[in-house]
């Protein structure tokens, strides 16, 4: 494998074998973002991956000193030829970090998989035979960490259909994975290439676009406004802070009146202010700053309320 300081996941995914593959004695470290980017970059590969040697699984939790003298330093009575394991090392106790730094790398062939912890990746490096850190995705790497997921689970959509669901969950590899593996229960055909109108009854909405949104609710386009969140599943409470601000900036746009270069946003402030009187702002400022305290208080009828807007509007 190219030596290289970092990896994004999907690089990885495309040039990486197997665990025990050129794999000698000692240390070998893996560290991934998070665990289910660990599933997919590391557990498919050697579960379907043949090889001779015997493969053990140890947390790191449960490490101590005693088995690791009887199993990583050739104590052992029969010689084996044992791949060792290593989940979650960062939970090892502080003892055990210092024993396997004072005496690694051993002389058995042990893989560390480490998930989202990095300081003691960083230090055990020293003392490693080798060490691959694959990168968490930058948020413009969307299509590139959902095409990855795709692999995983035999999917192929359209780019139509990766787009909508980018923009109806939040960047992250859990959510994106529980929706694919749900859109693959219903179509579990191999080579079927899945459309946004095949998909949309399956694709749960727990991302708001919180500018895009503003802009309507700034035209008094009030229907689409509410009838996004009426069919949003997540939690609002950010939302309706970040409309607590917008409204204010409606409010009193003189601070984008000065800006010597207005952003699309504060172009937007401008322009909209001019539709709204000084007490519907303030109505709905008002409005959101109650269903802001609700929210935080768990009130299951903040919703109801959003339905009730978005009912005046029809």
């Amino acid at each position: 494998m190219e030596t290289k300081a970092e990896w994004a996941p999907w690089e990885f995914y495309k040039i990486y074998t197997h665990p025990f593959v050129g794999k000698d004695e000692g240390l070998h470290l893996f560290s991934f973002p998070d665990s289910h980017l660990e599933r997919v970059l590391f557990y498919r590969k050697y579960s379907t991956y043949s090889t001779n040697r015997s493969f053990r699984i140890v947390h790191g939790q449960d490490l101590t000193i005693n088995w690791i003298d009887e199993n990583w330093n050739g104590m052992d009575l029969f010689g084996t030829d044992d791949v060792f394991f290593v989940l979650m090392p960062e939970l090892a106790s502080d003892e055990i970090k210092k024993y396997i730094k004072q005496h690694g790398p051993f002389s058995k062939t042990i893989i560390m998989s480490f998930t989202g912890e990095q300081d003691w990746f960083l230090e055990l490096k020293k003392v490693t035979n080798s060490s691959v850190l694959v990168r968490a995705p930058k948020f413009w790497e969307g299509h590139q960490l959902l095409e990855l997921l795709m692999l995983f689970y035999d999917l192929e959509l359209t780019y139509e259909a990766e787009q909508f669901i980018l923009e109806s969950l939040p960047f992250e590899t859990a959510p994106l994975m529980a929706q694919l593996n749900l859109i693959k229960i219903y179509f579990p055909k191999e080579g079927q290439v899945l459309g946004q109108k095949d998909i949309e009854i399956l694709v749960s909405r727990q991302k708001l676009d919180f500018f895009h949104l503003a802009t309507h609710f700034g035209k008094k386009q009030l229907e689409q406004f509410y009838s996004k969140l009426v069919n949003y599943d997540g939690d609002f409470e950010e939302f309706f802070r970040f409309m607590e601000g917008h409204l204010l900036k409606l409010y009193d746009p003189s601070y984008a009146q000065k800006k010597g270069r207005p952003s699309k946003y504060d172009k937007e402030i401008l322009d909209h202010s001019r539709l709204w009187n000084r007490q519907e702002i303030l109505d709905n400022l008002l409005f959101f700053g109650d269903l802001w305290i609700r929210t935080k208080g768990y009130d299951a009828s903040v919703l109801d309320s959003l339905r009730l807007c978005y009912l005046k509007t029809l």
